[in-house]
């Protein structure tokens, strides 16, 4: 999830993770980092990417499909999970770093981006604050609240905190409180205009998250399957 302001549950459940600073999720699998810089995964394990154990001192993590990253204290890239990532294993100097799909993005601390694999127009995205890749393009949020893409036109959007970047979309969420959106397809377009108030977004391919300042998460798109069962979902918002 993409978010301008930290999240955490407040409900507490039989077997829940606890001191959880933040959480990326792949295809199949969903990943924890934990307040004393471990990683937890579950979920599908056959390519590896729940192979966290052994990590130490991580500072963020991300996910794609298959994979799982972590940023370290020092600004170097732990990799595990399906594809080969040994280009990625040797970088450094980095400061965040952004998973989806099959892609990996990272953002150095001179300002310039990384990608694996390598994606054109990249130098757009130097100086980013905020990072977000997807199959075949990366989008990022400048210091002056703009947002960039290697793929995509999105000039017209002001004042922005945070992005996420899907299969279908990117959304955006700007310092008002509402999300923009930019679709690759018409069919798939989602008006999200009743939306004054969030605090964080996350885009999937078919449905998108929002969590209000109230602590409340509405779900958007297509819910048919559970995905939009978040009624009773509170969290602390601070």
């Amino acid at each position: 999830m993409a978010s301008a302001t930290s999240a955490r549950c407040t409900t507490s459940r039989p077997g829940a993770l606890h001191d959880v600073k933040a959480v990326a999720a792949g295809a199949y699998h969903t990943v924890t980092l934990h307040s004393d810089g471990t990683v937890s995964a579950i979920g599908r394990d056959s390519e590896e990417q729940c192979a966290t154990a052994e990590w130490r001192n991580v500072t963020a993590i991300a996910a794609s499909d298959y994979a799982t990253f972590g940023l370290t204290e020092d600004g170097t890239l732990l990799c595990t999970g399906f594809y080969d990532y040994t280009e990625p294993e040797s970088w450094s100097g980095l400061k965040a770093v952004a998973g989806g799909s099959y892609n990996l993005a990272a953002l150095r601390a001179d300002g310039s981006v990384w990608s694996y694999p390598a994606l054109k127009g990249l130098d757009a995205l130097r100086g980013a604050e905020v990072l977000d890749v997807n199959t075949g393009y990366a989008v990022a949020v400048l210091g002056d609240g703009s947002v960039v893409s290697t793929n995509f036109d999105l000039s017209a959007w002001h004042d922005i905190l945070a992005v996420s970047a899907s299969s279908t979309a990117i959304l955006a969420l700007d310092a008002q409180g509402r999300v923009c959106a930019h679709f690759f397809r018409e069919s798939d377009r989602i008006d999200f205009s009743s939306v004054t108030d969030a605090v964080a977004i996350a885009a999937g391919g078919t449905h998108f998250a929002v969590v209000l300042s109230d602590g409340s998460v509405r779900v958007f798109g297509e819910t048919e399957n559970g995905a939009g069962m978040t009624a009773d979902w509170s969290l602390a918002v601070g």
